[in-house]
């Protein structure tokens, strides 16, 4: 069980790659181009391709088990959790991103562009939470962790937790470009963690 769980999730997570690569190209052609020399920089193939090429060599050293070792049926069940935690993350994200529609676009921790028509996306999963699909990224490479156990998955994991500072970035262009509308939906929706509504 262990194995076909861990080919589907390495299925899933090829898919979840070619949703942020296809959102990627599409916010180089429709977004706004960024001004700053720094987004210059980051947006630009060479350092796109010098990145992924960097992360080969360090996957594969990371791709070590943790020193952890589960019995025989604790890895099944670790399995079997940690995919359905990397399915619900994974399901997360495409809902956000479906959600935003055109609207998606790459931004970093020192400037998020958007479009020239750009609209605030209140439905959807944005209904629950103003980042769901950065939500979705943290709650699916935990269960990845889970699944694979390796010291790449838990610093890609760790990593991750610092997208709540992209956010912050996010939130400012979006409080500039629309004002009071944003300012009431982030009174009335949180940032990552979901209300409990008590009847």
């Amino acid at each position: 069980m262990e194995r076909a769980i861990r080919l589907i999730v390495a299925i899933l997570l090829l898919l979840f790659a070619w949703i942020a690569v296809g959102g990627f190209r599409q916010s180089i052609h429709t977004f706004q181009r960024p001004r700053t020399p720094v987004m210059r920089a980051l947006y630009s193939p060479a350092i796109i391709g010098l990145a992924l090429a960097a992360c080969v060599p360090l996957v594969k050293l990371g791709w070590r088990p943790l020193p952890w070792r589960p019995s025989s049926r604790l890895r099944q069940w670790l399995s079997l959790l940690g995919g359905l935690v990397f399915l619900a993350g994974w399901v997360l994200y495409v809902w956000g991103r479906i959600a935003l529609g055109r609207n998606f676009g790459v931004s970093t921790a020192i400037e998020a562009p958007l479009r020239a028509n750009h609209t605030l996306v209140t439905s959807g999963p944005y209904v629950l939470v103003r980042h769901p699909m950065y939500l979705g990224v943290i709650i699916a490479t935990w269960g990845l962790v889970a699944v694979f156990r390796t010291w790449a998955m838990l610093v890609f994991a760790i990593s991750f937790l610092s997208l709540p500072i992209r956010a912050r970035t996010e939130e400012r262009a979006l409080a500039a470009r629309f004002g009071p509308a944003w300012e009431a939906y982030a009174a009335r929706v949180p940032g990552f963690v979901p209300r409990m509504r008590v009847r």
